[in-house]
């Protein structure tokens, strides 16, 4: 078996497991490793749920005892927000040119 990590239409990251003579683009009918889409529980956009989801791909929390561990759901949320705060500051800085 091998490992393989894929972006689905929602622009979300996954690892899935796949026999070894499978082709990578058989990756969506894998065997999920993660993340789970823990993130659908949340009343967010869209966008900002697949921010969030690919932090925890990054950070590879695949499971509670993972994100219960340390600060690392903190971490993955400010740094999937982290993003929008510097685009948001850049809005500020753009309307007081005008």
């Amino acid at each position: 078996m091998k490992l393989v990590d894929y972006e689905d239409k929602r622009g979300r990251w996954y690892r899935v497991s796949l026999p070894d003579t499978a082709s990578d683009l058989d990756a969506p009918d894998g065997i999920p490793i993660g993340p789970p889409d823990v993130v659908d529980c949340l009343t967010l956009p869209e966008e900002v749920k697949a921010k969030v989801h690919n932090e925890l791909f990054y950070r590879e929390v695949w499971s509670f005892k993972t994100a219960a561990r340390g600060n690392i759901l903190q971490e993955a949320l400010g740094s999937a927000l982290s993003i929008d705060a510097s685009r948001l500051l850049e809005a500020y800085k753009s309307l007081e040119k005008l």
